[in-house]
């Protein structure tokens, strides 16, 4: 059975470490507990998921702890058609209503930690997380199938069970299939309703049709990635993508190829923010973060003052803030 090794879910498991597991019981503890997405929403209010289930919600630049239906660790927060979701581990989907957050959905025992959430629409959404995890709702997020994408697999691994489908019993097939699917671990949206995924074992992916089917995209590196982003360079559109290692990799024809960026850092890369004239922005582990101001072709090293471990930002206003094992804060720029 392979292991959540190198992956989100190991980072977010990692995380929960650092943070200590400690009661937080107020919103000042909170969001300096561990802390793993945050979102900003059309209004401009800013939303964050971390551990134990916490959901904050920054009103009047202040900080308050939302009532959560869970106690288990969130590591996604989108805004999508006037309403919040987040995902997390367990298989947790939350959804917030008038009356505030309510679970959707809850799978305790296949322990698979759902890493990202994307809306491809105003009623089809998708979810990702570790086990190839990768969940569908067309109808609002109201309810979710489980989809099994084969195509995410190595070509090699595709013609072995093709063979193996020819053999073996359904069960035993699906079992192996389980144990064979790379931990998904970021999916983003690009022009022309195309969407690229990344995730364990170098796995780079492309759909041109909402994520029914899907190219695995030749990179180059066979490590895990974790972080994905979509720019506007030199009016192309530019994909960026981030892993283990520092290992940054861009592409302006659609990940058709992809160069190597340029960086003395050898440290895990988990989430990207763009900046626009500010620069590209790479959350690190180890107290850093990267800085490129071409467009994601080189990334200069930039030192975190309280040495934390960043895995997500958002741009408010004039304000970059960021999330990660030491809570949310801005970042000084």
């Amino acid at each position: 059975m392979k292991q959540i090794v190198g992956s989100a879910a190991a980072l977010a498991a990692l995380f929960v470490s650092f943070a200590g597991l400690s009661e937080t019981l107020d919103a000042n503890a909170a969001k300096s507990a561990l802390v793993l997405d945050l979102t900003q929403t059309p209004s401009g209010q800013l939303v964050a998921v971390g551990e134990r289930g916490h959901i904050l919600v920054q009103q009047k630049n202040q900080w308050q702890l939302e009532a959560s239906p869970v106690e288990t660790l969130l590591t996604r927060v989108v805004f999508n058609a006037g309403s919040l979701w987040a995902v997390g581990h367990d298989g947790v989907i939350l959804n917030r209503q008038t009356d505030g957050w309510q679970l959707v959905r809850q799978d305790i025992e296949s322990e698979q930690p759902l890493m990202d959430l994307l809306f491809v629409a105003d009623n089809e959404a998708i979810a990702i997380g570790a086990y190839g995890a990768f969940l569908r709702s067309v109808d609002g997020g109201k309810s979710w199938q489980q989809e099994v994408h084969e195509g995410l697999l190595y070509p090699e691994d595709q013609e072995y069970l093709a063979e193996l489908k020819l053999e073996a019993s359904a069960d035993d097939y699906a079992y192996e299939l389980s144990t064979m699917l790379p931990h998904l671990n970021r999916i983003i949206a690009l022009s022309n309703d195309k969407l690229l995924m990344v995730g364990e074992l170098g796995l780079v992916a492309l759909s041109d049709n909402r994520g029914r089917d899907w190219q695995r995209l030749e990179v180059g590196y066979e490590g895990s990635f974790f972080a994905a982003i979509a720019i506007e360079h030199e009016n192309v559109e530019r994909l960026v993508i981030g892993g283990l290692r520092g290992n940054l990799f861009y592409s302006d024809d659609t990940g058709s190829q992809w160069q190597r960026a340029k960086n003395q850092l050898k440290t895990t890369i988990n989430g990207f923010v763009d900046g626009h004239v500010k620069g590209l922005y790479a959350l690190a582990t180890n107290g850093a973060y990267l800085l490129s101001h071409d467009g994601g072709e080189s990334f200069s090293a930039n030192p975190l003052e309280q040495g934390e471990t960043a895995v997500a930002g958002v741009v408010a206003g004039d304000n970059i803030y960021i999330a990660g094992d030491h809570g949310l804060r801005q970042l000084a720029q």
